[in-house]
């Protein structure tokens, strides 16, 4: 990931090489679950809009808990893979929300596209 590939002894070179920081990078990146895991783990389960503590897991609703795209993934809707910006799916772009604060996002970008859209 930081294009600085580490070879093996016979010059091929592997993920399984790559360093530390590139590898979880990557995981975030193109594995979802692993994500979540370490989205969880770095803010500790708590809501970054509320600050409620949510557990691991829970199958009570309101205790459920999401990882959120700080910057929408709609902003990249109908990109070419060529044109994507894949910093929204980097760790930097990923919050712990609680369920009630995610839906009220959501819905307030909701919101706001729908009034884009009527002004277009």
């Amino acid at each position: 990931m930081c294009g600085l590939i580490i070879k093996t002894l016979q010059g091929k070179s592997s993920r399984a090489r790559w360093h530390p920081e590139c590898v979880e990078q990557y995981n975030i990146i193109y594995n979802p679950s692993l994500a979540r895991k370490h989205i969880w783990k770095r803010d500790r389960g708590e809501c970054a809009e509320c600050g409620d503590v949510m557990p691991k897991r829970s199958r009570a609703q309101d205790l459920k808990w999401h990882v959120d795209h700080i910057h929408p993934l709609y902003e990249q809707k109908g990109l070419q893979f060529e044109q994507l910006d894949l910093s929204y799916w980097e760790e930097d772009n990923l919050q712990t929300l609680c369920q009630p604060c995610h839906a009220e996002k959501s819905a307030q970008e909701a919101a706001s596209r729908a009034k884009e859209k009527k002004l277009k």
